[in-house]
């Protein structure tokens, strides 16, 4: 008789764990999206209190082309720098999305047009933001310019991508 309740507690939760292990993997796929970009480093993302991600911070990374991972994490940044020219409207309102449905991400949010939907630093190109979905996970792909860059080659601005879950 307890057998049977323990097999009753545990099997919901051995089956609760094989989904979650077998939908867990962030699809590396994402990473086509930047084909044309170098990625320059990784590191953990930050969020406020509300969970919400903090887009004014950006890990510190290297100004040289890395080898890129092979597994992505949930909340963790991955920057990617561009030689230009860049044109950062352009590439939040169709490059980025249309390169994220390519590859059969769900984008969730992106720019539609530069109606306000664009701010704008007093360095380098517009910032955006767009949200997508890879199955179980969401993620973000947004810009924000690096005032740390020597190479006057890249463009001014950090591309970053973080999967939020």
């Amino acid at each position: 008789m307890t057998f049977q309740y323990k097999l009753l507690i545990l099997a919901p939760l051995i089956f609760s764990f094989s989904c979650h292990a077998a939908s867990s993997g962030v699809n590396p796929k994402v990473f086509d999206v930047f084909r044309d970009f170098a990625f320059v480093g990784q590191g953990p993302a930050r969020f406020e209190n509300d969970g919400a991600l903090d887009v004014t911070y950006i890990v510190p990374h290297n100004e040289k082309d890395e080898p890129r991972s092979t597994q992505l994490h949930t909340r963790v940044q991955y920057i990617f720098h561009n030689r230009g020219p860049m044109n950062d409207e352009r590439l939040g309102v169709t490059e980025l999305p249309t390169r994220l449905r390519e590859l059969g991400f769900e984008v969730l949010e992106a720019p539609k047009f530069n109606g306000g939907q664009f701010s704008y630093p007093y360095v380098g190109g517009p910032y955006f933001s767009i949200i997508f979905m890879d199955g179980d996970h969401k993620g973000m792909i947004f810009n924000r310019v690096d005032g740390r860059i020597a190479d006057r080659n890249w463009v001014v601005d950090d591309y970053i991508l973080v999967f939020l879950y």
